[in-house]
This record gives C-alpha cells, sequence and structure tokens, in this order.
C-alpha cells in the first residue's frame, strides 16, 4: 500500500475555506493518501497531483483525499468474485478486469454511487441488486447530522425525478431555456427566480436530460495533468466527461441549502457517477465543483447499512503477444485455405440462434409494451428472430408473476421493505409479449425466479399464459446468473428447487421444456475466486442436471451466459481469437472468441452427451459497461457474425443475444426520435442478424479457417434447396484477405455476394453506435427493413468447380451463395 503524505492542518488533512456549498477543497494541505494499487495511484495523480502540488492549478479536486475509515476497504463483492475499489471524497475508483490493458484509460474506472445513493439499491453485481434505504445525506452543502442543514434536498429527494433505467424520467430537449426548477427535500418541484441566468446547453440522448451550461463548460475545461513524467496543458477528463461524470440522471435543479450555517441557493445536477455543484459566489474555478458522493457512499454503506468488508484476491493477469502492425495485403501462407465440406453436417441452425432478450424496464413506468412499439415487429421478423428471452437478466431473481395488479418497478410486495417481489410480471405486459411474439413468429422464453422458492406462483403464470390464453410460451429457464448472486440458493438448494418447479410447472402444461440455469460462468472456477486450479464445469449446470423429480421429470435444456470483457476500451479485446499459454480448461478462455469452440463440445462431451440442447441466454461484449459502443458498433456486428457461426458450429443450439430492444449500447434495436414522433432505429450489430437471416441456410456443415485469428468461415446448406452452399466469411483484420476457398462435395456453376461493411469499421466512439452500415451498399431503413431487403441487388459471382480464390476486403463479412 503506497501511501502520499499532502502537508498541512484540520481532520481531514486539508486546508479549507468556507464558500459556496461547503468547505471547498481549493487549496492543497495536508492529507494522507492511501494507494491498494498502483493503477489508482496512476489515476488519481493524472488529475488530482497538480492540485495537489500547485495553488495556482486553479480547480478543485476530481478525487480529493481517501475518505476517513474506508482505509481498510480494498475490495467489494460483485458478480460473485471481489474486484478492487478505493474510495475517495469525490468518488469510488475500481477495478473491475483485472487482466484488462493497464494502460487503458478504463482499467480504472468511477463507481456509479449517485444511482445507488438515490435509489436505496446497492448494485452488487451488473444486474444484482439488495434494496437498501435511499441515502438520507444532503447532496450539497453543511453535513446534515444531528440537526445540522434540516432542509436541504437528501439523495433520496431525487428518487422520483432521476433515470435509472432507459430513459426513465426523461425530458425533451429544452436547449438555451433558461434554469428555473427547484427541488426541496420532500421532492418537490417548483419554479423560482434564479441568483443568477443560467441555461441548459446540453443534452444526453442516451438517459434524455438536460446539462446546464455551466456543467457543459465544466466538462471542456483544459488545464494542468499528469502523464506520468510531466505536466501537460490538456482536457481535465481527458477529452471524456463521462468517464469521469457518467451521464446525466436528472435535469439541473436549484437547491437551498446552509454553507456554514447561512443558508444559499447552488445548482445541482445529478449524474451517473457524480453530483456536480454550481455556488455562484465561490471564486473563479470553484463556481462548480464535485460533491463529496465517495464520503457520502462510504457513509451509506458502511456506516448506515453495515456492509461487510472484504479483501480482493490476489490476480493473475494473462499475457499475450503483440499484435503485428496490419498491411495492405494479407498474404496467405501456401498450402493454407478455407475449406467446406458440403456433406459433412455438424447441426441445425434454427432461426432460434438469432433470438433476442428483451427487458422489462422497457416496458415500465408507462412506456409502451413490447407490441405496442411502433415498427419492432417487422425490424425482428426482418431479422428471422425465432426466441424471444423476457426479462430483465438479474432482474428476474428479484421478479414476481402478479396477475391482479400492475405495478411499478421497485415497488416491493407483498411487503414494500422486504419484498422479497421489486419487479413483475403483469398480465397486460404478458399479453403484448404474446402479441408481438406471434406476430413475428418467434418463440418465448420467460426468465423464471428461483431465487425466491415459489413454485406455485410460477406454476400459475404457465396456467395463465398456456392454459387460459393459449399463447404457448415453449421455454421456462430458472434462476439467472445464480452463481454471481449474494446469498442466492447453493447449487444442492437450487438443484432440490428445481425438481419442485418441475413437477409444479409441467403438471400444468406437460409440454413446456424446463431450463436450467443461466450461469453467469459455464466455469466452476469464476465461483471459487476465479481460481486457476478449478477447471470443472459450474454446479449450477451439474446439479440440476443430475435431478430427477418425484414424478420423474428432468430439465429439457442447459443454458449459461458468455461475455468476452468487462469494462474494456481496447478493440483487440473484441477482436481476439486466443491467448497465448492457457489450457483449454481454463476459465480465462471467456476472455476470447475461442471460448465459443471449446465450451459447447465440454458441455456435449462433460455433461449432456447430447442428450438435451444447449444454449446461450445471454451474449456480447462488455458485460460490465452498458454504454461500451463496442456491444453494438460496426466492429461488434463482425464479431457477432463469427461467434453466432462458431457457437452453432460446436454445439449451442440456441443463443439469445443481449439486448433485442432497449436503451442500452447492446441493443440491435433501440427507441429514436424524429420530429418528435417515436420510432425505431437499428445498431450495426442488427446486420449482421440480417446476414444470417437471408443469405445463410438450416443446416451447418464442416468448414475450417487457417487463421481463426482473423478470418473466419462458416458454411451451411438449406434442406428446402440442396442445390445451394452458403457462405459466411468474417474479415476481422485490417488487412484484405485473398483465400482460396476449396469445396468438398460441390462444384458451384454459380454465385452471388453480399457484403457487409462500414466507411468506419474501426470507429469505437459512442457514434459509432449510429453508423451507417451496408450491405451491398443498401443502409436499412429500420421502420421499413423488408423494403430495404428488397432492394439489395446480389453481386453476381464468376466460379467453376470446387475451387476458387476470394478478396475478402478488411473488417468485413462476406456472404457468398453458390450454386451447383
Amino acid at each position: 500500500m503506497k501511501k502520499l503524505i499532502i502537508p498541512g492542518v484540520f481532520g481531514l488533512g486539508f486546508v479549507v475555506i468556507a464558500l459556496g456549498v461547503g468547505l471547498i477543497l481549493w487549496k492543497p494541505a495536508s492529507a494522507t493518501l492511501s494507494f491498494t494499487d498502483p493503477a489508482f495511484e496512476k489515476t488519481w495523480n493524472g488529475l488530482d497531483k497538480a492540485v495537489f502540488e500547485q495553488a495556482a492549478a486553479g480547480r478543485g479536486y476530481t478525487w480529493g483525499p481517501v475518505v476517513v475509515g474506508a482505509e481498510s476497504i480494498s475490495g467489494e463483492s460483485y458478480n460473485g468474485t471481489v474486484r478492487k475499489v478505493a474510495y475517495f471524497e469525490k468518488a469510488r475508483m475500481e477495478i473491475n478486469n483485472p487482466a484488462g490493458n493497464k494502460n487503458d484509460l478504463f482499467y480504472v474506472t468511477t463507481g456509479l454511487l449517485v444511482k445507488e445513493l438515490v435509489t436505496g439499491l446497492r448494485q452488487d453485481g451488473d444486474e444484482t441488486f439488495t434494496q437498501l434505504p435511499p441515502s438520507t445525506v444532503q447532496v450539497a452543502g453543511d453535513p446534515n447530522d444531528g440537526n445540522a442543514n434540516p432542509n436541504a434536498p437528501t439523495y433520496a429527494s431525487f428518487r422520483n425525478v432521476v433515470t435509472i433505467f432507459g430513459n426513465q424520467n426523461g425530458k425533451p430537449s429544452s436547449n438555451s431555456s433558461i434554469i428555473t426548477a427547484s427541488i426541496d427535500k420532500a421532492g418537490n418541484i417548483s419554479s423560482i427566480n434564479p441568483p443568477e441566468t443560467h441555461s441548459s446547453s446540453g443534452y444526453d440522448d442516451v438517459t434524455q436530460h438536460n446539462i446546464a451550461d455551466v456543467f457543459v463548460d465544466y466538462g471542456k475545461n483544459t488545464g494542468k495533468v499528469w502523464n506520468g513524467n510531466s505536466y501537460l496543458n490538456s482536457s481535465i477528463f481527458y477529452g471524456n466527461p463521462t468517464y469521469v461524470l457518467g451521464r446525466p440522471i436528472s435535469e439541473p435543479f436549484w437547491i437551498s441549502t446552509q454553507v456554514a450555517g447561512s443558508d444559499r441557493m447552488v445548482l445541482v445536477q445529478l449524474f451517473e457517477r457524480r453530483v456536480l455543484t454550481y455556488t455562484p459566489s465561490n471564486p473563479v474555478g470553484f463556481k462548480v465543483e464535485m460533491g463529496n458522493v465517495g464520503q457520502h457512499y462510504y457513509k451509506w454503506r458502511y456506516t448506515l447499512n453495515n456492509s461487510p468488508i472484504i479483501t480482493p484476491p490476489a490476480t493473475t493477469v494473462p499475457t499475450t503477444t503483440a499484435a503485428a502492425t496490419p498491411q495492405p495485403t494479407r498474404a496467405v501462407p501456401a498450402g493454407k485455405a478455407l475449406n467446406v465440406n458440403f456433406g459433412g453436417d455438424k447441426n441445425t441452425f434454427s432461426n432460434k440462434m438469432l433470438g433476442v432478450n428483451f427487458v422489462n424496464w422497457e416496458h415500465s413506468w408507462g412506456k409502451p409494451y413490447p407490441s405496442e412499439v411502433p415498427g419492432l415487429v417487422q425490424a425482428l421478423k426482418a431479422a428471422n428472430v425465432g426466441l424471444i428471452r423476457y426479462a430483465g437478466g438479474n432482474w428476474s431473481n428479484s421478479v414476481g408473476w402478479d396477475r391482479n395488479q400492475v405495478r411499478d418497478p421497485n415497488i416491493g410486495w407483498p411487503d414494500g421493505k422486504t419484498g422479497p417481489y421489486y419487479f413483475q410480471y403483469n398480465p397486460e405486459e404478458i399479453d403484448s409479449v404474446a402479441t408481438l411474439a406471434k406476430a413475428v413468429g418467434a418463440d418465448v422464453m420467460i426468465e423464471v425466479n428461483i431465487f425466491t422458492s415459489n413454485p406455485a406462483m410460477w406454476a400459475d403464470m404457465v396456467k395463465y399464459t398456456n392454459v387460459e390464453h393459449n399463447y404457448g410460451f415453449k421455454y421456462w429457464e430458472l434462476g439467472n446468473e445464480l452463481d454471481a448472486a449474494k446469498n442466492g440458493p447453493t447449487p444442492d438448494e437450487y438443484a432440490n428447487d428445481v425438481s419442485a418447479y418441475l413437477d409444479a410447472m409441467l403438471a400444468v402444461d406437460p409440454s413446456i421444456q424446463v431450463i436450467a440455469s443461466g450461469v453467469a460462468s459455464p466455469y466452476e472456477a469464476t465461483r471459487q475466486n476465479y481460481s486457476d486450479t478449478i477447471t470443472s464445469l459450474s454446479e449450477y449446470l451439474t446439479k440440476p442436471f443430475a435431478v430427477t423429480s418425484p414424478k420423474g421429470a428432468k430439465i429439457q435444456a442447459v443454458s449459461y451466459h458468455w461475455y468476452q470483457a468487462c469494462n474494456s476500451n481496447d478493440p483487440a479485446d473484441l477482436t481476439r481469437y486466443t491467448w497465448s499459454n492457457i489450457a483449454d480448461n481454463s476459465w480465462r478462455n471467456t476472455y476470447s472468441r475461442k471460448q465459443a469452440d471449446i465450451f459447447p463440445p465440454r458441455i456435449t462431451k462433460e455433461l449432456t452427451k447430447g442428450t438435451i440442447p444447449q444454449g446461450v441466454t445471454e451474449y456480447n461484449f462488455d458485460a460490465c459497461n452498458f454504454d461500451n459502443p463496442m456491444n453494438g458498433n460496426f466492429l461488434n456486428a463482425l464479431w457477432t457474425a463469427d461467434v453466432l457461426g462458431r457457437m452453432n458450429y460446436n454445439g449451442v443450439n440456441f443463443a439469445t443475444r443481449w439486448e433485442g430492444y432497449a436503451t442500452q449500447s447492446y441493443s440491435i434495436i433501440y427507441p429514436d426520435k424524429v420530429n418528435g414522433t417515436t420510432i425505431i432505429n437499428v445498431s450495426p450489430a442488427y446486420y449482421a442478424y440480417l446476414m444470417y437471416a437471408n443469405y445463410f441456410g438450416d443446416k451447418i456443415v464442416e468448414s475450417s479457417s487457417f487463421d481463426n485469428a482473423n478470418i473466419s468461415i462458416w458454411a451451411s446448406r438449406d434442406t428446402s434447396d440442396p442445390s445451394k452452399l452458403k457462405l459466411m466469411v468474417t474479415n476481422l483484420s485490417g488487412s484484405d484477405i485473398t483465400a482460396p476457398i476449396n469445396l468438398a462435395g460441390f462444384n458451384a456453376s454459380s454465385g452471388s455476394v453480399y457484403q457487409m461493411k462500414s466507411a468506419n469499421p474501426t470507429e469505437i466512439t459512442k457514434a459509432s453506435l449510429d453508423a451507417t452500415a451496408t450491405i451491398n451498399d443498401v443502409s436499412v431503413d429500420a421502420m421499413n427493413v423488408a423494403g430495404s431487403l428488397a432492394s439489395i441487388k446480389p453481386v453476381p459471382l464468376a466460379v467453376s468447380g470446387s475451387a476458387f480464390n476470394y478478396v475478402f476486403p478488411a473488417y468485413t463479412t462476406t456472404a457468398i451463395i453458390l450454386t451447383k
């Protein structure tokens, strides 16, 4: 543990001057900073070293000193393991992926603490929450300990005006509008005559909140920053304010608070990671400041709610060799080729491989139910989506079925304080899911809460959907990522519950298929502190598979999840095929595309013996950052085009991508507005679905690539048209590849080509989620996809015989349809 001593006075270790919203830490003085990881020290120094060493830096701290009392906290449980954290006055630093690139800005991230403080939902995993009381600490001004500052708004005051999921409580853009809104401690909104005139000059399209001009300007500030060797004059937010602040989750509000016992009006805005305050009377450079979110969160989590203090384990970071510099054209080694065996069937490629996840928070708080979203049916149908998993990931571990009333999320029942159900499937919502699925031609998979054991509840939902309404919901998945959940059932307890659920639900409808278990990781090692000595399958897979219920029932499929990275900003993490020197049975293969080659055969060989199907019910790139553009941009489209074929080829029978329709970056379809009218739009990743839906067959056959790291080939035939051989080739490299293609058992007389590409294929900014992708130079109209597909013209390919060469451009997926 490294310590930095800042000389000076006062208990908190700083010379303080009473200004604006409180004791403004604007003149460096003394504090002791303890760094439990060199990466934390590097991050702190980048922005705060100048403030610490030079009073002339002219700005306040971004991180500040370690929170008093939090020096011993070095780790917290998250996703079933322990991650490194450090608490500073202004925020919490986190390392979510110790195997990540230490030079990546996002190797150390800032916790989304403000969302937790406002809602009381302590986040224990990507979608795992523990309900606690919202924080009653004031957001700005004097501490409200005892009877001090009794009327200032607290975090809880903002509960009904913030965005937690999607664009809940979002507002239309009001650029240049004067900010007059004020919020009080009770959460009441009123209009006032502000002490200064300020307006909104920014707008976040995702959370749909306006940003005050003073905070927009603050995000553009430049000043002295430390690059590890010297000071530079640069952006104080690395040119990326979202990295430090997160997205806005509230509108800007004026509040009345006390500073040094005197009443002041302060402009406040809540962001995911920070609270920003503007105090008109503060000196230049310190009018805008960071709230003490880290200090407030520590008090809420550890002092008021007694969360346990834990220590992270030591980590071993896998190494890999540096990638070669891309060349204009990649040479193919002599004798190497892309090979296809037309007669070698490997698996059925059904439209259940083109499944998607829906999340019911996108259809709560008065937002349209799934079948009511304009344009959604035709977009899903054009992509041949065959399976809709509903709804909400780990949200489903707190969901209940209630046919009697409609409940907003986060309102617990039967007891509002203890739950156990904070989220609901209601009849109107489920009716709409059924309507959507029928119109699309897709089956439905319902996520079932087994975290709270209640077989009768879910048997009643089967009765509602399949007996009373004949919706024919075929698939029912028991639990979600219980291996990463806190205080959930053990593998043995889960297996016992599976037995009870099987008998209860199958008694209502014997035709349904019950699936277990949607584990976060199929490796037992990840549940056991990421041990490299444990190579077995997760017990949440093996134990329910062995169950035979009292009535003789068994599960009908196994399921697991796969995300390739966590908080990654490096495209190499997306395109990576394999790590060097990693054994095939190591959990570390999760972080490469080779996972799709390795794990499905293990499930078949070591568990199912092929007796029941296996599925991946969540997959995407970044498990930890729902805002990562690489979850849905064109690089993700290439990744999706590869891993869809790769998973199916190696034994996966069904797959549901995270997500199908939502506002997060994962979604292939998302809500949009044009001239005030709500429509849908599609991400570049949607095009990968179109490629498989329209230019691939229903039987995947044997194929091989000479270079899986850079180019993949998946081949298929159509049972309805034996004269066709359909290839899907993805070049993930930055070089064109001229590849020989050898066809066993098939002589082609003609061919046609459909190519997916982008003008800026490697862009990873937020804008890349909206960037135009094309198929044969046609970009689809999201509101009329079928019409767009009809306008795509095949490019003729002159081919004769069982071998030919083809130039696959860099960063493209090419579908080649060959005819005998």
